[in-house]
C-alpha cells in the first residue's frame, strides 16, 4: 500500500477516519492524499431559478482551499508528520460532485486504498445506498475503508473476511494480504451459512475452497471459521461482537451476503451496533501491485 486517498467534508466523522488512516499509513509507510468536493454555491434566484456565478464559485473555491489548508497543516501538526520517516500529506480542493472528485484521483494517481468516514444509525446503508455514495461504490476499482464514528485505530492484529467461498474471492483475498502486509496480520476466512461445517468432508465446498487458497495465496496466517447462523446480520454482529478482529471486510456483490446486508431491518441494527472498521472489495477486484 502506498497511496491512501481520503474524501472529506470536514465534519467530526471525517476527521476521525482521517486520523484513522494517519495511523494506518505510518505503519503501512504509504502516503496520504485529503481531498474535498465543493459543491457549487447557488445565488441570485430568480424565477424559482439557481444561478451561480463564476465569481461567486471562484471566491468560495479559494476560501475553501484556504480552509483545507489550515486543516491539513492542524494534522500535521497534530500527527507529527515533519518528521523525515512520516506520510507524506498532501490535499486538493475541487468544484464538483464527490464521485467526480474520487474518479479525478483515481485517473491521476495510483490510489491503493480508500478511506471514509461514517456516523450513527443508519449511515452505512445511506453510505452505500445514497446517490453519490452508491455511484462511488458501484465504480470503484480499489477497495473502501468505511470507518465508523466511534471506531479507534488500534494495531492491526486480524482482518475477517465474510466470505460466500466463491472461488472469484481468491483476488481480494489477496489483496487483503498486500494491502496489510507490514502489518502481518491474520485473515480469518468466514463463511455464515444456516448448515453445520462440513469442513472435515474432503470434497465439500469449503474443504476445496480452502485448497485453491493455500495453492494460490502466498500468506501463511490465513485461517477459516464457520459461523452457523440462519441470518447473514446476525453471524456478522457475532463477527464483530466475539471475533476478535480490528477489521470487518467484504466483497461488494448484487447477491450474497453484502447484498443481505443491505436489505431489509437488520440494516439499522448492524449499523447501530457495529463499531468496526469495513472494509468493501469491488466484486471483479484486480490484484493490487
Amino acid at each position: 500500500m502506498k497511496k491512501i486517498l481520503i474524501p472529506i467534508d470536514f465534519s467530526v466523522c471525517a476527521d476521525n477516519a482521517v486520523h484513522y488512516a494517519i495511523q494506518l499509513a505510518k505503519v503501512a509507510k504509504a502516503d496520504v492524499h485529503i481531498c474535498h468536493a465543493l459543491i457549487p454555491i447557488e445565488s441570485n434566484i430568480m424565477y424559482g431559478i439557481a444561478i451561480s456565478t463564476q465569481n461567486d464559485e471562484q471566491a468560495q473555491l479559494l476560501k475553501t482551499e484556504q480552509y483545507l489548508k489550515t486543516y491539513a497543516e492542524k494534522i500535521i501538526k497534530e500527527e507529527d508528520l515533519n518528521t523525515p520517516n512520516s506520510p507524506t500529506l498532501i490535499y486538493t480542493c475541487i468544484t464538483g460532485t464527490v464521485k467526480n472528485l474520487i474518479k479525478q484521483m483515481l485517473d491521476q494517481q495510483k490510489i491503493d486504498l480508500i478511506i471514509m468516514g461514517l456516523s450513527g444509525a443508519g449511515e452505512i446503508k445511506r453510505f452505500i445506498m445514497g446517490s453519490n455514495s452508491r455511484d462511488q461504490i458501484e465504480d470503484a476499482k480499489v477497495p473502501i475503508l468505511l470507518i465508523p464514528r466511534k471506531a479507534h485505530y488500534t494495531v492491526l492484529k486480524k482482518v475477517a473476511f465474510a466470505t460466500d467461498l466463491n472461488v472469484a474471492d481468491m483476488n481480494s483475498i489477496q489483496n487483503i494480504a498486500r494491502l496489510f502486509c507490514r502489518f502481518e496480520p491474520e485473515i480469518l476466512l468466514t463463511n455464515i451459512d444456516a448448515l453445520p461445517s462440513a469442513i472435515h468432508n474432503p470434497n465439500s465446498v469449503a474443504n476445496l475452497f480452502l485448497k485453491n487458497v493455500t495453492g494460490k495465496i502466498n500468506y501463511s496466517k490465513i485461517y477459516y471459521r464457520h459461523i452457523q447462523q440462519k441470518n447473514v446480520n446476525d453471524g456478522l454482529m457475532w463477527l464483530v461482537e466475539k471475533g476478535q478482529t480490528e477489521i470487518l471486510a467484504m466483497i461488494h456483490r448484487h447477491k450474497g451476503m453484502f447484498a443481505e446486508l443491505l436489505n431489509g431491518s437488520h440494516t439499522k441494527q448492524i449499523a447501530k451496533s457495529i463499531t468496526l472498521p469495513l472494509l468493501v472489495l469491488p466484486e471483479e477486484s484486480e490484484i493490487l501491485g
